[in-house]
């Protein structure tokens, strides 16, 4: 986990379900 991950993404990722969407949009990035 990169600490200069954008803030836009990570609002995202915390906004949809920290489960499934935190996984599949850091799969999608990495």
């Amino acid at each position: 986990m990169s600490a200069q991950a954008e803030p836009t993404t990570r609002r995202i990722a915390i906004l949809g379900n920290p489960n499934a969407g935190k996984s599949t949009l850091f799969n999608a990035l990495t």
